[in-house]
Formats: structure tokens, sequence, C-alpha cells
């Protein structure tokens, strides 16, 4: 017996059958809306993906599905979860804080930053390691990465204000905290421009360019030079630069960056000439 997922691409209602193993419950079919989002289209190959929070208590069964329904018309499917390190063993996730704790965040600034990475901290994945970077005369590593939640809470809760902004400086100790055989990001948080760094800014990009370690700045108010050094250094592989102009646009930047650490499915499908998907086409 399967279970059926609604999958909504579009404009295009998707079935997802999912074998009944899965997921829990009675192993009749049942409906559930999930997020998905289309990564890739040749023609009528189309590749899928969803977060693995969105299929409710999954299970080794999901890796094996074999068929979607689209348009009423079952079609072969394979799908995939991320796939371990080579060695067979889970490669170790790090999410690495770093933030400008300067003079200049002093005040409601800072209680907004530390309520927003408390509720980063508190909504990655509980297999990603948290570590926290603080700048501001100079950087330093106030935590190193840890899957303990509470110590990572305790950290935050600890951060306050004064002092320049060694920005740069903070970005080279934030790789240099990060374990080379880990797959890590760096959540960068910062009202302005670097001011009191050893390290010259190539230097930083360079760093972490050699590593592979991607960086979402959250840019808390920048002006346009300032947005224009923290868009190069957002540019690092897939890092994202986020804009915040208030307490409610920073909760929401730090929700977006902690969705990169969401494990996914993988689903590729071969839509067949015998299947009428104009009224309802996937769109990329």
């Amino acid at each position: 017996m399967k279970r059926l997922f609604a999958l909504l691409v579009g404009g295009c209602l998707v079935i997802l059958a999912v074998p009944a193993h899965a997921a829990s419950g009675s192993p009749s079919p049942s409906m559930q809306a999930v997020r998905l989002d289309v990564v890739g289209v040749n023609g009528r190959d189309v590749v899928l993906q969803m977060p693995l929070a969105s299929v409710p208590s999954p299970g080794p069964g999901l890796v094996g599905l074999s068929e979607i329904v689209v348009a009423g018309s079952t079609v072969p499917a394979e799908a995939s979860l991320e796939v371990p390190s080579p060695s067979g063993t889970p490669q170790l996730r790090i999410a690495m804080l770093a933030l400008d704790v300067s003079g200049s965040m002093d005040g409601e600034r800072m209680r907004a930053a530390r309520e927003a990475a408390s509720a980063f901290v508190e909504g990655v994945p509980a297999d990603v390691a948290v570590g926290l970077v603080t700048f501001s005369d100079e950087a330093r590593l106030a935590l190193a990465p840890t899957i303990d939640r509470q110590a990572a809470l305790a950290a935050v809760a600890q951060v306050e204000a004064g002092g320049d902004t060694s920005l740069y400086d903070a970005i080279g100790l934030s790789v240099a905290s990060i374990p080379s055989e880990a797959a890590a990001r760096i959540i960068l948080l910062s009202d302005g421009a670097d001011t009191s760094s050893v390290t010259r800014l190539a230097s930083a990009l360079r760093i972490a360019r050699e590593q592979g370690i991607p960086i979402d700045v959250i840019a808390l108010q920048p002006t346009d030079d300032e947005r224009a050094i923290l868009d190069r250094i957002a540019s690092i592989d897939d890092g994202r630069l986020l804009t915040a102009v208030d307490a409610d646009e920073l909760a929401s930047a730090f929700v977006l960056a902690g969705e990169s650490f969401a494990r996914t499915i993988t689903i590729q499908v071969s839509i067949p000439e015998s299947v009428d998907a104009r009224s309802a086409p996937i769109l990329a």
C-alpha cells in the first residue's frame, strides 16, 4: 500500500506516491501538501527537490520511490536522499555564526541580533554543529562548533556590543575554526564596514574560497559602499547577501540562512509523450 502526497509546482498538481512504510499511521492512502522545488527542466526530463522536513515521518522507504503521478498518469521516477560522505559516515555539517558586536550594534540592534541568532540555533537540524565568532575591536571564537544547543544558546545570549569592527579578521577566524572535512557555511551579520582588521579583504576572501566555504551575509541597513563590499564576501561559492532594515527582517534573514541546512530529497522523472501536461505544465 502507498501513501500519496500532493505536490503543487508552478500551478501543476503532482501526486507523489510513497511506500506506506515511509510514513507513520494507517497504511491507507492519504493526501498531504508538501513543498517542492523544480531545480532542472530539460525537455520532458524534470528534476524536483523537496526538504526532508516536508515529508511527515520520512523513512528509508522514500529513497526507494519508484513512481509519481502526473496529470492522472503514473510516471516512473527515481528518488535519492542527500548522499553521505565517501567514508560511509555522515559528513559533519557546521553552521558558523559570525556576529558583529561593535559599538554601532548596541541597544535594539544587539537585542534583535541575539533573538534572531537564537532562533537560528534552535531551527537548524539537530545534526548541524553550531559555532560562534564575535567581532568588534578583534575577532574572538566564543564557541567552537558543537551540537550542544544549550551551549550555543548560552554563548549567543552573552554577546554584548562595544568597540570597532574587525569584519575581515572574523572571516579568517571563522574559516580557521571549521574542520577541513566538514561541510560548512558561515552566517555573517554586520551593520557596517571593517574598521580594525589586520587581515585585508582580499586575503579573507581567498581563505574562504580556498576552503570552499560559502558565506551568507546578513547586512543590517548597509550603505551602498558597505553593500558592495558585503556582496563581494557573499559571492564566494553559493553564498547569499540578505539585507534587513529592522528586527522583523533580521529574523527573516536568519530563517532564510537556516534553510541552507535542510536535507533534501531529489526526484528525477521523465514525463512520457503520452502524458498530456499542457493543461497543468510544470514550470521551472
